[in-house]
């Protein structure tokens, strides 16, 4: 079923039949959740009908998080290939650099089941992720949060908001133990995935 499945989500591409292309993508992916091949292969093409919804950031992670489940590698031959990489130079021409390079390091730290989550259209639950975990931060620690993912050094942050650089490593260490975060990376993975539920969430107007 798998390569049926990938080949008419291939061929609803090359149609520019967005809604069909990632009903089977989708439809691989969870018939092959615990299949490392068959897992990237499906993220990517989701990564690609992202990509041609503008989805950006949405894409960036699902190719980041297709890399590490893959192993590095990607089965669908030269074409393939290069369809995957206008998808990402796509990306990276919209978004600005240290969002876009935050946006595939998120997908790269990703656990399966959060990149499934995210792929298929829930919220992903990532690490620290959950029903009100922005509510366990100070506004400025969710300004110091979202910093980070523009690749600023504590030392850039500092001078962004006006405060010591003990100050920011004090907020950095508070958002990652409200959070149950370990990294910088797990950070930035967090607050992509708030601005991407942010963006589907529906609009009260």
């Amino acid at each position: 079923m798998r390569p049926a499945l990938v080949t008419a989500g291939d061929l609803a591409l090359e149609k520019d039949d967005l809604p069909t292309a990632e009903a089977y993508f989708a439809e691989s992916l969870q018939l092959l959740a615990d299949s490392s091949r068959g897992t990237a292969r499906a993220l990517e093409g989701l990564a690609v009908v992202a990509a041609r919804k503008r989805g950006f950031d949405k894409a960036l992670q699902l190719l980041g998080s297709a890399q590490m489940i893959g192993g590095g590698k990607t089965w669908g031959g030269t074409w393939w290939r290069e369809r995957l990489r206008r998808t990402r130079s796509a990306a990276l021409a919209a978004l600005p650099t240290d969002r876009a390079e935050a946006a595939f390091e998120a997908g790269r730290v990703m656990r399966r089941q959060q990149a499934l989550a995210l792929a298929l259209g829930g919220n992903g639950a990532r690490p620290g992720e959950g029903a009100g975990t922005a509510k366990l931060l100070s506004k400025r620690e969710r300004d110091v949060a979202e910093l980070v993912v523009e690749g600023l050094t504590n030392r850039q942050i500092a001078a962004r908001i006006h405060v010591s650089v003990r100050t920011v490593e004090t907020h950095i260490r508070h958002i990652r133990t409200s959070l149950g975060l370990r990294s910088r990376a797990h950070i930035a993975a967090w607050v992509a995935h708030r601005q991407a539920a942010d963006l589907q969430a529906p609009n009260p107007s």
